[in-house]
């Protein structure tokens, strides 16, 4: 059903603004008639795709939402004055969605369940948590922070692949700059001085700047075709469980791919504990943060387990995704009474450990680029010095 932007007027004079579904035009005057109030003014909203709305905007959009509920707002004059105020189309649209959802009698969980991708579980439960115990504020606050937490996490493994990025394409740029303008007039250049014979550097370079002229737009179709259909296997869910378990046999790929995949299960346990839900449905909601479907199966086994009555200590060392210090911080947790605060521990630490592993990896991987960008560099350079070189000598 089409939303519409109205601005009205009640018989006190006083103008707001609000948002309502309608299936036509003339619905929307006839609307506020009903309700004593007068249009002055409305505008149709165009749908926008809310899934793509940035992690960023969407901590923000929490945080001012917190904000103004803590400062005595209600919760429909909350979304209405944060959808006036951002300057985000996406946000401006979610906000006067929510706003004209609640106004049919919708509850705010309900609203956000058909967009999964931008709401997961884990928010769903802390604001479903908030309506119930009444401190909405502080659990939209406490979704900034858990989105914080993510856009954190992603912004340190882009700082950090950044550089080797940086100059794996920037040798690719070098070499197609070469070879594709600086090569040619260099053998223009050799016939023109009646040079004959090339050294075996120079032939091949000439060779392979052929080779590339004549099947290099065959060659990167066919990567990029073979890349895409590769990643599409990998990504589907029966190849998954059948590639995990034999990517966590190889050194530290292995180790590195379990605690990446499992940090959310420790961060979703820690935030949705803390705002005071259940434990059984902390374990429920905490294993839908998992995608991979083979280790989310090890962590819903591990919850069967707990709910059995074993002790994390047993379940987690039973599951072999954790290391030994997060299986003992979790089980202290779970004895003294604050699992959400060793649960918070536990994901920071692996946070950390994680970084570090990364960085390990980077530092031996940059030594291996700088070999390949210097050898690279010697062959085009002696590929055009060596038939100068010779020319000069004769």
């Amino acid at each position: 059903m089409p939303l519409f932007r109205l601005t009205t007027v009640n018989f006190e004079g006083y103008i707001q603004t609000e948002t309502v579904f309608a299936e036509f035009e003339e619905h929307v005057k006839s609307m506020m008639d009903e309700r004593g109030l007068t249009c002055i003014a409305y505008q149709r909203i165009h749908a926008r795709n809310l899934s793509k709305i940035p992690i960023q905007a969407l901590a923000s959009f929490f945080l001012r939402l917190s904000v103004l509920l803590e400062a005595g707002h209600s919760l429909l004059a909350t979304l209405n004055d944060v959808g006036i105020s951002t300057k985000d189309k996406r946000l401006q649209h979610l906000a006067m969605l929510l706003t004209a959802q609640l106004r049919q009698g919708m509850s705010l969980v309900s609203c956000l369940e058909p967009y999964p991708k931008l709401f997961d579980p884990v928010i769903r439960s802390m604001i479903e948590q908030g309506m119930t115990s009444g401190k909405l504020a502080e659990h939209f606050y406490k979704a900034h922070h858990y989105l914080q937490q993510r856009l954190l996490y992603r912004n340190q493994f882009k700082k950090a692949t950044f550089y080797p990025l940086f100059l794996f394409l920037g040798i690719i740029l070098l070499f197609i700059l070469f070879t594709q303008f600086l090569l040619p007039q260099v053998v223009l250049c050799l016939q023109e001085m009646g040079v004959q014979e090339l050294p075996l550097a120079s032939r091949l370079l000439i060779g392979f700047t052929h080779f590339c002229e004549n099947y290099g737009v065959i060659i990167l179709g066919v990567f990029f075709i073979s890349l895409c259909l590769t990643l599409g296997f990998i990504l589907h869910k029966d190849v998954q469980k059948r590639l995990t378990p034999l990517l966590q046999k190889i050194p530290i790929v292995g180790p590195f791919y379990t605690r990446q995949v499992t940090l959310p299960w420790l961060s979703s346990m820690g935030e949705l504990y803390g705002v005071g839900v259940s434990f059984k449905a902390c374990l429920d909601q905490s294993a839908n943060a998992i995608h991979n479907p083979y280790i989310r199966n090890l962590i819903e086994t591990m919850h069967n387990e707990l709910l059995k009555g074993l002790g994390f200590n047993q379940t987690m060392t039973n599951s072999q995704l954790f290391s030994p210090f997060v299986i003992a911080l979790c089980d202290l947790g779970m004895k003294s009474g604050q699992l959400s605060v060793f649960f918070l521990k536990a994901y920071d630490l692996e946070q950390e450990e994680l970084q570090g592993q990364l960085l390990f990896c980077l530092k031996k991987l940059e030594p291996l680029i700088i070999i390949v960008m210097g050898s690279l560099l010697l062959w085009m350079v002696m590929g055009v010095i060596l038939p100068l070189y010779g020319n000069i000598n004769l």
